[in-house]
This record gives C-alpha cells, sequence and structure tokens, in this order.
C-alpha cells in the first residue's frame, strides 16, 4: 500500500523492530508494514485498507434513511463547522467501522479520531437520529462538539449502538450558545468499550456509554431516559 511519506529502508527496519512487537501493530511508510507471527491472510482474514475522509457531509432540510456507510479513517457522517445545520433525519440506517485515523489539522500527532454521527462547531437545530445501528466506532456513535456553534432540538432515540468507545458524547467551548434539548432515550447500548477501537486508543480512560468531555455553558437541556445498557467496560 503506497503512501507518500518518504523514508528511508534502514529507518523503516529500525522502527519496526523499535514499535511493531504484538499482534496487528502496523507501521506506514512508502508501503504498509502488519506485525503478524504469520500470513495476515490466514491469520486475520480479509485486510481493509481506508482513507481519512468524511464519508457523508451533512446538510440543511435533509431525510436519509436505508444508507449503510463503512471503512473509513475519519467520521460517517460530519456536519461542516461555522454552518447552520437545520431540519435533518437520520432513519434506519447502519453506520460501522469508522474512524482511528490520526488527528494532524491542528498540529497535533498523537491524536487519533473518527465518530459515527458527528456536528462540529456549526448550529444544530431540530434534529432526528433514529433507527439506526451504529457499531465499531473509533469514538463515539454520536456527538455535538466544537469551539463555537449551539444545538437545540437534538432527539437521538431508538438505535442500537455496538463496541463503540462512546455512545453519547458532548463538548463546548466558552464561546458555544449552549445545547436545549438534546433527548437521548430508547437507545439500547450492547458491549460499549470492548470494540477494536478502545484497543487502539491511547486514551482508554475516555471510554464511557456517556461521555460530556469539556462543557462550560450554563445554558442546557439535556435528558437521557428509558436506555437499555448491556455489557459495558
Amino acid at each position: 500500500i503506497r503512501v507518500p511519506e518518504k523514508i528511508t529502508n534502514d529507518q523503516i527496519l529500525h522502527y519496526l523492530i523499535s514499535n511493531c512487537f504484538e499482534e496487528r501493530d502496523a507501521y506506514d511508510s512508502k508501503y504498509l508494514y502488519i506485525y503478524s507471527d504469520k500470513n495476515p491472510y490466514s491469520n486475520l482474514g480479509n485486510l481493509k485498507v481506508v482513507l481519512r475522509c468524511n464519508l457523508f457531509i451533512l446538510k440543511s432540510n435533509l431525510e436519509i434513511s436505508n444508507l449503510r456507510l463503512a471503512y473509513t479513517g475519519a467520521h460517517a457522517f460530519s456536519g461542516a463547522r461555522l454552518n447552520d445545520e437545520s431540519n435533518i433525519t437520520i432513519d434506519n440506517c447502519v453506520i460501522e467501522n469508522i474512524g482511528g485515523s490520526y488527528l494532524y489539522d491542528n498540529g497535533i500527532d498523537n491524536i487519533k479520531y473518527g465518530n459515527g454521527i458527528e456536528f462540529y462547531g456549526c448550529n444544530v437545530n431540530n434534529v432526528e437520529i433514529k433507527n439506526n445501528i451504529i457499531r465499531n466506532i473509533y469514538d463515539v456513535g454520536f456527538t455535538i462538539q466544537g469551539p463555537e456553534g449551539s444545538a437545540s432540538n437534538v432527539l437521538v432515540h431508538d438505535n442500537v449502538f455496538v463496541s463503540n468507545s462512546q455512545d453519547s458524547e458532548i463538548w463546548e467551548d466558552e464561546g458555544c450558545g449552549g445545547v436545549n434539548n438534546y433527548q437521548f432515550y430508547n437507545n439500547y447500548s450492547i458491549n460499549q468499550g470492548y470494540g477494536w477501537g478502545y484497543y487502539a486508543r491511547p486514551d482508554q480512560y475516555a471510554a464511557a456509554h456517556i461521555l460530556f468531555w469539556e462543557y462550560k455553558i450554563n445554558t442546557t437541556d439535556i435528558s437521557f431516559n428509558n436506555n437499555v445498557v448491556y455489557n459495558p467496560r
């Protein structure tokens, strides 16, 4: 698998000897190297190498249903920063095997990321997420986050979350307008924290069914009701 980084063979050998000790440890330079004690195909089955790209950019006035979004190193559904994102429904979709890329955009080279459905730094209004299967997400199944923006009337209900590091996350900085009427209800959470994303992440302490990473706004109306959580970490 060819990637653009330039590196000498001696540097590659030194890195492999120094850092790849266990099954599935990997390193990419001109090629992708995977540690395996036998032929990787016979040991791991089919291998998929994915790009770091968002699969679906959300805009206002969308009804999305009956899609399967899978295999990216970034996000499945992503709300664009600084946009107004209103009147969006995501219904009866399968979202799986998402995330795990490094977040290089902000000059940070040791943080991985990737969410199922994310609204980052935008104004979110009248959003409904229902009847979906969201599984094997590196980070979180559904999240509202960012250094700016606001959210109101967001309903997340009757979904099945399986083997994600987190199921719901909210974090907002001081410049945000707050979250009002966020309801997370009638969802099933199964094996939270036991997916591949947990074992691949450097910050395993962040695994949680419900996560508030950072929150500085006083005006909130957030509820979690009638959710079933089975076998969480």
